[in-house]
């Protein structure tokens, strides 16, 4: 997927539901999976665009789309629900996955995920939260994006609660209030 890179003047967009890359004052539209939409997010330097689309179920998918329009569904196990943040100049995707496809949507919890060289590298998540990779650089590092953590509090009291986080050498605590 490595091409002669592409002058700093050529930008990727939307028009209406469909992913567009502007050259030379001339827009090209690329195709999605359905007319419902798509989502250009991240272009590389060689004119290749990171984004989702949404499929004839309402489902959304990681996907790429390559500089001479064609489209690349960035696929992983079971329903390919997720979505593609960022991509370098060799083609990896920074993005994120369902991994549960039998899942309610009030169940489902995404993970960091990369896209190199048609497989997918799971990055994780941290117990029961959700994660997102937005960005890879051309040497391979992924950039953290948003985390999430579900508390069920069906079974506590009113009060005050402190919720520690950590990860990677990072201490945060942070302080709940919960009202009944």
């Amino acid at each position: 997927m490595i091409g002669q890179a592409i002058p700093s003047w050529q930008v990727a967009g939307n028009i209406g539901p469909l992913v567009a890359r502007w050259e030379n004052g001339n827009a090209f539209t690329y195709p999605g999976l359905s007319p419902t939409g798509s989502r250009a997010l991240s272009m590389n330097s060689v004119g290749e665009i990171a984004g989702w689309s949404v499929d004839g179920n309402n489902d959304r998918h990681a996907v790429g789309f390559r500089n001479d329009t064609s489209l690349l569904i960035l696929a992983g196990p079971g329903r390919a629900i997720g979505g593609a943040n960022g991509i370098n100049d060799f083609g990896d995707v920074a993005g994120y996955f369902d991994f549960c496809d039998t899942c309610r949507p009030s169940k489902r919890r995404n993970h960091a995920v990369l896209w190199r060289g048609g497989t997918i590298a799971d990055l994780g998540t941290i117990e029961d939260a959700e994660s997102e990779a937005i960005a890879v650089n051309n040497y391979g590092v992924v950039a953290a994006g948003r985390h999430r953590v579900h508390l069920d509090a069906r079974s506590l009291s009113s009060g005050v609660y402190y919720c520690r986080l950590e990860g990677a050498g990072y201490t945060r605590v942070k302080r709940m209030l919960l009202v009944r």
